[in-house]
């Protein structure tokens, strides 16, 4: 993980900022130098949300004449991030400060946040500007978040992407156990032992959640299988033992949709049967319901015994007890 340059000066506790430690990421993984193709497009969203909250960032800093640390909503967008769905928190730049710092007159439109517990182990920097690291970040957003969004975004930090990826499963859930008076820190340890590494967006995060509150057995994600003809292609959801998966279609220019449906087409001649789900199927609850109980349906017909659990709560699910990665 990239930490502070030592040397920096932390002005919340007035001491030199130093390394910390954690895993490690590669530092490119913060700071998003070429843009990408419009056709890559979280990685262009990415971009654009990362370098809208440089600019305001810089702006802020050149008139406070000392250097902030910004966190919450403007940590995630130096990630390039965006604003948890349903977050509590308007989209003002966010800056923290220890209890103990010095206080001072910030410029309008910062909203200011008190952490009794932040120490300079908790900060990096995104091109030049000091920030809370991403498993700091998110542990305070819990305050402000849903539940399921406070999942969906543990996710996104752990994506598959490498290029987007921002933690290890192992960094939110080391960090929130670490801090056992975090505020709503019940529930972001829940929220950590329900999220998953390795998906690629939002909404897979949603299709994923979905077959749990439905009672379908976890699924594995994006699980590599070896095509017919020798090549490799990766599932969002699958059921292996059953040759059964799930994919998301989401927003595709025309040849990545044909791409797809090659990709399927290979799937289905390899013997797999995958079910798609479109952004109406996850937010109508008919079409859920009918979705997922096709799932079912061919789970069993695939010979799966006992396929189906009650219909479960995810905060029930998020206990810790049997939603830990595998």
């Amino acid at each position: 993980m990239r930490h502070a340059e030592a040397g920096a000066f932390d002005h919340m506790t007035r001491k030199p900022v130093g390394e910390t430690a954690g895993t490690a990421i590669v530092p490119d993984m913060y700071e998003m130098r070429r843009e990408p193709e419009p056709r890559q497009i979280m990685r262009h969203e990415a971009w654009d949300i990362q370098w809208s909250t440089v600019e305001r960032c810089r702006q802020i800093r050149s008139v406070m004449g000392c250097e902030p640390v910004f966190g919450l909503m403007t940590a995630l967008g130096l990630f390039g991030i965006g604003p948890p769905e349903g977050c509590l928190l308007d989209v003002d730049v966010h800056v923290v400060r220890h209890r103990d710092a010095r206080s001072r007159r910030y410029p309008a439109g910062v909203d200011v946040h008190t952490w009794s517990r932040l120490t300079t182990g908790m900060l990096t920097r995104v091109y030049g500007f000091l920030c809370t690291i991403p498993a700091a970040t998110f542990a305070q957003l819990a305050q402000y978040c849903p539940y399921d969004s406070l999942i969906m975004l543990a996710d996104r930090l752990t994506c598959r992407d490498r290029m987007l990826a921002r933690a290890s499963w192992d960094d939110l859930h080391d960090f929130v156990a670490a801090c056992p008076r975090l505020r709503n820190g019940q529930v972001a340890r829940r929220a950590v032992n329900l999220s998953r590494p390795g998906t690629d967006s939002p909404f897979e995060s949603r299709l994923r959640l979905g077959a749990l509150q439905y009672g379908l057995p976890e699924p594995t994600v994006n699980h590599a299988v070896e095509t017919a003809d020798g090549g490799r292609m990766f599932l969002d959801m699958a059921y292996p033992d059953y040759q059964i998966g799930m994919e998301f279609h989401g927003r595709h220019h025309l040849d990545q949709y044909r791409q797809d449906t090659e990709r399927l087409n290979g799937l289905n001649a390899s013997g797999w049967s995958v079910f798609q789900a479109w952004s109406e199927t996850l937010f109508d609850e008919t079409r859920r319901n009918v979705f997922y109980g096709n799932v079912r349906d061919a789970l069993t017909a695939a010979g799966a015994v006992d396929v189906m659990s009650p219909v479960r709560d995810l905060w029930v699910l998020g206990d810790g007890r049997r939603s830990r990665p595998h």
